[in-house]
């Protein structure tokens, strides 16, 4: 398999995510829709704007991803092309610093879940209440996505190390027949 199918696999593994948190926008939209047609409870009713909030979010992030893929597999296509071992090394510097992201997720979901906990236990006020649920769906959402991007760019890392190997191995041998002549 060619380096560039990695890179592709990656992406469209990427798009499938965030089609995925679009689907749980547009699901979200619908829930807060039935909450504010149906909801006769504080917390229901005031679980109608943080759950807008978070769909429209959901959506935005998604439905941009989605339709910016095809652009980057074509233009990470042409970069590979004009460049192959350019490409190879910018994308690891690239996965790099994307890696290094992950752990403020896991960060950031474990003060989400913390200050909504906090939130949700000390006061019994519906809309604290409502936006302490959205800080809990929302880190839960973010650990299942950067799960999920995190095995996908330990893959594709691999990939990277190998295609890095593979450009040295060339490298090499390219000297030891130019050293011949």
């Amino acid at each position: 398999m060619a380096f560039i199918d990695h890179t592709q696999i990656w992406l469209r593994g990427e798009a499938v995510d965030m089609t995925a948190v679009s689907v749980a926008g547009f699901a979200l939209l619908l829930l807060a829709g039935g909450l504010w047609r149906f909801a006769s409870t504080p917390l229901g009713q005031a679980l109608v704007i943080p759950t807008t909030l978070i769909a429209v979010l959901f959506l935005g992030f998604g439905f941009y991803s989605v339709v910016s893929t095809p652009g980057q597999i074509t233009k990470y296509t042409v970069a590979f092309d004009l460049d192959p071992s350019g490409f190879v090394q910018a994308e690891r510097d690239r996965i790099a610093a994307f890696e290094a992201l992950y752990r403020y997720t896991l960060i950031g979901a474990t003060i989400a879940f913390l200050s909504a906990l906090g939130i949700y236990v000390l006061t019994d006020h519906a809309t604290w209440r409502a936006i302490a649920i959205a800080f809990v769906f929302l880190g839960l959402s973010g650990l299942i996505v950067d799960g999920f991007s995190k095995e996908r760019a330990t893959v594709y890392a691999s990939a990277i190390d190998r295609a890095l190997e593979d450009l040295q191995l060339e490298k090499s041998m390219d000297l030891e027949v130019s050293a011949e002549n």
